[in-house]
């Protein structure tokens, strides 16, 4: 049986793709901290912004395409389609498998729960343009019910248009 390694080793030499598998740091801003790359931004620095500089310097080293296939699971979920609303214009495909808590496209509800404030909080508004030309695979579990902080929309098959 191959480990994970292994088969990203293998599809990156298949498909002639870069892998790229960031682990973020813990406790930049608070000792306790480690949930704040979740959410994109914590004190004196932006979590998007150091993948972005990541994926450039893979595409300029390897002479890569400028096109992403994105995948997060839970907590890196979080932050793949958060990065998603921020940088969707290098995106082919996104995969986010339970992603917990999330940002719903809702005007009338602050970030993190809502967009109302994206503008504020990140300089920018979300490219809805652009974001719609991605094909997206959102995978929530049968057993993900649980209601986590704000959510109160309790039903695992929700679907976003």
């Amino acid at each position: 049986m191959y480990s994970l390694r292994h088969q990203l080793i293998e599809f990156a030499d298949q498909t002639n793709t870069a892998v790229l598998l960031p682990v973020f740091p813990t406790g930049i801003s608070d000792w306790e901290d480690l949930h704040s790359y979740k959410f994109v931004i914590a004190p004196g620095i932006r979590f998007d912004l150091v993948v972005k500089d990541m994926i450039e310097e893979v595409q300029e080293t390897f002479h890569f395409k400028n096109e992403i296939l994105l995948y997060g699971f839970s907590g890196g979920a979080q932050f793949a389609y958060r990065y998603l609303y921020l940088h969707p214009e290098n995106i082919r495909s996104a995969a986010i498998a339970a992603p917990g808590r999330i940002t719903f496209l809702d005007s009338e509800e602050d970030y993190y729960c809502g967009t109302r404030d994206f503008q504020k909080v990140f300089g920018q508004e979300i490219d809805m343009f652009q974001l719609k030309k991605v094909r997206i695979l959102l995978m929530v579990g049968s057993d993900d019910t649980e209601v986590i902080d704000y959510a109160d929309e309790g039903d695992t098959a929700t679907v976003i248009e």
